[in-house]
């Protein structure tokens, strides 16, 4: 049978062991998290960047007018052709514009097709 001091003893160095071990472990998780906060802060460097160029696109694209004629809708400009003509004829005089004749997605642009007729985009 071990004596009170020799099982103080024994204790102790479990606890250093334990001690150590949670030292060791510390150090693994202090090396991870300063990882992970490199890596936050590249992404929110990332992310900032790309809200400005976001910011110079939308700013560059609002700039836009559209050609003679046409009413702008978000990105899209819209004319409205005076001429009656089938509907492949329509589409061809569009896309000679560099354009296509609309389809109607949403109430805005319904809205503006009974302002403008058919239209190219």
């Amino acid at each position: 049978m071990k004596t009170r001091n020799e099982q103080l003893s024994y204790n102790n160095t479990q606890l250093q062991v334990k001690v150590s071990d949670i030292s060791v472990n510390y150090s693994q998780l202090q090396t991870r998290y300063e990882m992970l906060q490199n890596k936050y802060d590249q992404l929110s460097n990332n992310n900032s960047q790309l809200q400005d160029e976001v910011k110079q696109l939308k700013d560059r694209t609002e700039e836009k007018w559209c050609p003679d004629g046409g009413t702008r809708l978000g990105c899209s400009c819209y004319f409205k052709s005076k001429e009656k003509n089938t509907w492949y004829g329509s589409r061809a005089d569009c896309q000679k514009r560099g354009a296509d004749l609309v389809v109607i997605n949403n109430k805005e642009e319904q809205v503006l097709g009974s302002r403008t007729a058919s239209a190219g985009r």
